[in-house]
């Protein structure tokens, strides 16, 4: 009798480890089937946003592509259409071989408003009116630096008919008289400004006509014998001064020396500051092969009519 008990309850509990065996062992394999499951979820889901990113990396690189691509087609469809102007002016009017005048101009007064010019550096803001008129009616072209540049190293043609304005020091009366008549006749000219001496923010005043670049910083001052402060300062605080119109300005095509004083040092200054050009007060035309870091100019001063300008830059 109790054997046979004993043969019941052991069956039985075989009978419940069995079941229980099978219920984990089924357990363990819906637990390995969701794990598998979600790591090709997981993996699924990382290569669509891996697919995503790169997508939009592709996008993105084909986004700057198509900007660059534009960008260089503006950029040499300007630089063809300056060409054609170019050519098509020597075509009129025959190639430069007596110079280019560049011109310098100074302070501007208005009469109407009782103004009176101080000193021959001072030009009636009518006779400035009257230059600009007479050049655009003539047909005039205006060089930028960089074409002035190629033309002194005999690698561009320029027309006969070319010109550069330049007015020195960046006074009250240059952005209050003459931007007003620059923008009107749409004649493009270059202001050489004492970076540390203006007081208007220049941003607000360039234009496509309208450009500044440097006279120095804080140069503009007298040094020993008689001869400006950029003469007389060792390299590195000449270099310093230059970079800091530099940064003012944002740009480095021209320099004007102040008073027009300048020695070797200056030049290799300026040289090792990537300028294009620099210009004297020297009288005379820039013309090929002479020197760019002490490049002439035509002064235009008060006591001048329109026929005394007009012979100065024939």
């Amino acid at each position: 009798m109790k054997r046979n008990m004993f043969i019941v309850v052991l069956t039985s509990t075989i009978t419940l480890l069995t079941i229980l065996i099978g219920i984990i062992v089924n357990r363990i394999y819906n637990n390995s089937i969701k794990i598998k499951q979600k790591k090709a979820y997981i993996e699924s889901t990382n290569a669509k946003l891996t697919s995503a990113e790169t997508s939009n990396n592709n996008d993105n690189n084909n986004n700057i592509a198509k900007e660059i691509s534009v960008q260089k087609n503006d950029n040499n469809k300007k630089v063809d259409d300056r060409k054609e102007e170019i050519n098509k002016k020597i075509n009129l009017y025959g190639k430069n071989t007596s110079g280019v005048p560049v011109l310098m101009y100074h302070f501007f007064y208005d009469s109407s408003l009782k103004e009176k010019g101080i000193d021959n550096n001072y030009l009636e803001i009518s006779k400035f009116e009257q230059h600009l008129k007479y050049l655009k009616e003539n047909d005039y072209f205006f060089p930028t630096f960089e074409e002035l540049e190629l033309y002194i190293d005999g690698k561009l043609e320029l027309p006969a008919k070319s010109i550069i304005l330049t007015i020195d020091d960046g006074s009250e009366s240059f952005f209050r008289l003459a931007i007003p008549v620059v923008e009107k006749y749409k004649v493009p000219i270059t202001s050489f400004i004492i970076t540390s001496a203006c007081n208007y923010s220049i941003d607000d005043y360039k234009s496509e006509f309208v450009h500044f670049e440097s006279h120095s910083d804080n140069m503009h001052r007298a040094g020993k014998n008689g001869k400006g402060l950029f003469v007389n300062l060792d390299y590195n605080n000449a270099y310093k001064d230059i970079q800091n119109s530099i940064k003012f300005l944002n740009s480095h095509d021209a320099f004007c020396y102040p008073f027009g004083h300048y020695n070797n040092l200056s030049k290799k200054v300026l040289k090792d500051s990537n300028f294009k050009v620099a210009f004297t007060t020297n009288a005379g035309k820039v013309k090929v092969k002479s020197d760019k870091f002490a490049l002439p100019r035509v002064r235009i001063s008060k006591d001048d009519t329109l026929n005394n300008f007009i012979a100065k830059i024939k």
